[in-house]
């Protein structure tokens, strides 16, 4: 099986069947014509975005270290969970860029089971602390931040066992099924495994379910379904912040930023899952489709849900003020009484 050279992620073994001559044919980049889908551009975007984005994430521990030392919330630590998780997910990515965007192949065994395991479950965290925000909102509101924080300060050990049995769990799979194969051209490319009888079908029911429904489809559809659960007792999110005058300032301060967050994560994600969901309802079909425009679009999908790392920690930058330790009370009891 020959890896084919994409962009959107580490998923670099799908068949590619077109020829060299057929490749150079249909490329409208002059500067490399065997660069159908541009990716040598879009991998210049992702490293810039990537420097840019890991600045951003140092600027904001350095802020909760000057402003909060040891003091912080159940949202700080989300966050730390969340930009650790972020850097971890950098590597497959920008491993991905420069295989695909520059002509680097140069991969072990490990190197590749490694990439698809970190690539996988990295995305499946990342969702889990999104809802997880989401939750600890929630909860806050209803029974007061000072308790919740407490006990997430307390069990940060459990929280970091989770973490990694996620990853486990969803990155696995994929790790399992990973090779690398043998030097063609002083190249080596990760491909399925050779000693593993797996079907097209089978490996593309995986690639849907891990790339697009269980990190962001379902986990949008539950948020989504819990608004609408709560709106039916004026207590959704949303509708609290329509009102966020009559709460405190430091509750106002993490409904906004949480809000923010689950907003643009699955705004900016959910478009590329379902462009996923599109290509291999495509391929399964044994539809034409132009892969030109498919891949470019991809690519493109791929840059705004990287740019949601970036997003993330200016949003809690900007957002984000202090809270004081007396004003932590359930949100939903700070209606204030008319004079």
């Amino acid at each position: 099986m020959r890896g084919s050279e994409n962009f959107d992620d580490v998923e670099t073994l799908q068949e590619n069947e077109r020829s060299d001559e057929e490749t150079i044919k249909i490329s409208d980049n002059k500067s490399d014509p065997s660069d159908v889908c541009n990716y040598y551009y879009w991998s210049i975007m992702f490293c810039i975005i990537f420097t840019v984005a890991v600045l951003a994430w140092m600027y904001l521990y350095f802020q909760l270290i000057k402003r909060k030392k040891l003091n912080l919330t159940g949202l700080d630590i989300m966050f730390i969970f969340l930009g650790l998780s972020t850097l971890v997910q950098f590597g497959p990515m920008l491993s991905t860029a420069i295989h695909a965007g520059h002509k680097v192949f140069s991969y072990s065994q490990t190197g590749c089971k490694l990439m698809f395991f970190t690539e996988y479950g990295a995305r499946h965290v990342i969702s889990l602390l999104v809802v997880s925000m989401y939750t600890y909102l929630q909860l806050g509101m209803r029974f007061g931040f000072e308790s919740i924080d407490r006990k997430m300060k307390t069990n940060v050990g459990w929280m970091i066992v989770l973490i990694v049995a996620f990853e486990g769990v969803f990155g696995m799979a994929p790790a399992s099924y990973v090779d690398v194969s043998t030097k063609i051209n002083l190249r080596t490319r990760c491909i399925y495994s050779p000693t593993m009888v797996i079907s097209f079908h089978q490996v593309t029911s995986m690639v849907l379910i891990l790339r697009s429904i269980t990190p962001y489809i379902l986990p949008g559809l539950g948020v989504l379904l819990a608004e609408l659960w709560f709106s039916t007792s004026s207590t959704s999110l949303v509708q609290l912040k329509l009102k966020d005058h009559s709460l405190q300032r430091s509750v106002r301060s993490r409904l906004t930023i949480v809000l923010t967050i689950v907003a643009t994560f699955f705004s900016m994600n959910l478009p590329f899952a379902v462009v996923i969901l599109t290509e291999f309802g495509l391929a399964l079909g044994g539809h034409l489709y132009s892969i030109k425009a498919l891949c470019n679009i991809k690519a493109f999908l791929v840059v705004i849900h990287q740019l949601w790392f970036l997003v993330a920690p200016v949003i809690f930058i900007l957002k984000e003020s202090g809270d004081d330790s007396s004003d932590l009370q359930p949100g939903l009891k700070r209606e204030e009484t008319p004079a």
